[in-house]
C-alpha cells in the first residue's frame, strides 16, 4: 500500500508472508491439447465459463481444490504433472 505526505511516499508492506503459486499455463494448455481439447471445451466439461477458466489458466485468479480435481479427471494427469502444473 502506497501513502503520501506532500512530496514523500511511503510503500508500505503487509506484515504477512504470502505464498504465491503460480500455474503452468503452457504446460497445461499443452495438456489440455494432448487431450483433443479446446479451453472452451475443457471449461465447459468442468462446468466452468470460458472467461473464468481463462482467467484462471493465466494467474489472475487461482484454482481451487476442487477446479484441480475436476482438470485432472479430465485429463487423467500424474501426480507429477499436477504439481508441475498449479505447484511451480
Amino acid at each position: 500500500m502506497k501513502v503520501k505526505f506532500g512530496n514523500i511516499i511511503t510503500v508500505r508492506k503487509n506484515l504477512t508472508e504470502r505464498r504465491i503459486i503460480m500455474t503452468n499455463s503452457n504446460k497445461l494448455k499443452a495438456k489440455i491439447a494432448e487431450a483433443g481439447l479446446t479451453m472452451a471445451e475443457l471449461a465447459k466439461n468442468i462446468k466452468m465459463s470460458s472467461a473464468t477458466f481463462s482467467q484462471k489458466v493465466n494467474g489472475k485468479v487461482r484454482f481451487s481444490q476442487e477446479d484441480i480435481r475436476k482438470i485432472d479427471k479430465e485429463l487423467n494427469l500424474t501426480p507429477e504433472e499436477i504439481k508441475d502444473i498449479f505447484l511451480s
